[in-house]
């Protein structure tokens, strides 16, 4: 995991621990989550368009 993903996870988590109801909470883990699946169906098609570049 990069860097800058670390981070916004970090972000996430602060965001979570900060927020006033638990309506708020849920909703921010619930982005969190959403965000977390998009990036680990995205990460492979990143990793094959980087070998498909790199080839021409």
């Amino acid at each position: 995991m990069t860097q800058q993903i670390q981070e916004i996870w970090k972000k996430f988590d602060v965001l979570i621990e900060t927020a006033e109801s638990p309506d708020t909470k849920l909703l921010i883990e619930a982005i969190k989550l959403q965000t977390e699946l998009l990036n680990i169906r995205i990460a492979p098609m990143e990793h094959l368009l980087g070998t498909i570049a790199t080839r021409k």
